[in-house]
């Protein structure tokens, strides 16, 4: 029905707004408010009583139109950041005390698997990955060349090229003392020093005496890294990010 024919027929009119027939809405650019219902009673010919029944009919009508689509975006943009967080992080259990104290037994770690994401190209640093591989002093896990099913957690101290020296006492990367923990970090062999080979990483425990590490097993393969360690997450009160 046309605007025209309801100014003409002002009964039909409000007989069609109270069974749903007809919405004005779909006509007139109006704002759902107390003018609107004051516009049908001018237009229509209606009752108060009829147009305000038209008016809170619809109203709610349209919140629940309102408060279902919001919902509806809600659940979807949850879905995404859902299955762009399992395309892109995993979950680690710390088990074991090699990385103590920057990592406790029983804490959760979310590992970032997309960071060193390999390509042709790169947008940032190594030539090998897309965003730039990983570097000295990253936190990693890793599938252990001991082919253990358990992956590890290690830190990188060496990349492919650097020359690694231990005295018994500090490890030493191209002739430099690290800093990255004031542990004694005792030899397993004495071959040393070492050159990393190409595309291998040097890898150390923080917790230098109990850890079991590339002093023991050599040095790990770049497709043998599934991520750099991101944030501790549980317990809550331990929650932290990596930078």
């Amino acid at each position: 029905q046309s605007s025209a024919c309801l100014r003409l027929n002002p009964q039909r009119a409000c007989g069609s707004i109270l069974s749903g027939a007809w919405e004005p809405k779909r006509y007139w650019p109006i704002t759902w408010n107390w003018g609107f219902a004051c516009y049908i009673r001018i237009q229509a010919g209606c009752s108060r009583d009829q147009s305000d029944h038209y008016f809170h009919y619809y109203g709610h009508r349209e919140r629940m139109r309102t408060a279902i689509r919001d919902t509806g975006e809600t659940i979807i943009t949850a879905v995404v950041i859902f299955l762009v967080l399992q395309g892109t992080t995993q979950s680690f259990l710390i088990e074991g005390s090699s990385m103590e104290p920057r990592l406790v037994q029983g804490e959760r770690l979310l590992v970032n698997r997309f960071v060193y994401t390999q390509s042709p190209f790169s947008l940032f640093g190594d030539a090998a990955y897309l965003f730039g591989g990983p570097e000295r002093g990253d936190i990693v896990v890793f599938h252990p060349p001991t082919g253990s099913s358990t992956d590890f957690v290690k830190r990188i101290i060496g990349l492919p090229g650097d020359v690694i020296d231990l005295d018994g006492e500090s490890v030493y990367v191209n002739g430099e003392k690290t800093g990255w923990v004031d542990r004694t970090t005792a030899r397993r062999h004495e071959n040393y020093p070492v050159t990393v080979p190409p595309g291998e990483y040097f890898v150390l425990g923080d917790n230098r005496r109990v850890s079991v590490d590339s002093r023991n097993w050599g040095f790990i393969a770049a497709d043998a890294i599934v991520g750099r360690a991101w944030a501790v997450y549980w317990p809550i009160t331990e929650l932290h990010l990596f930078g």
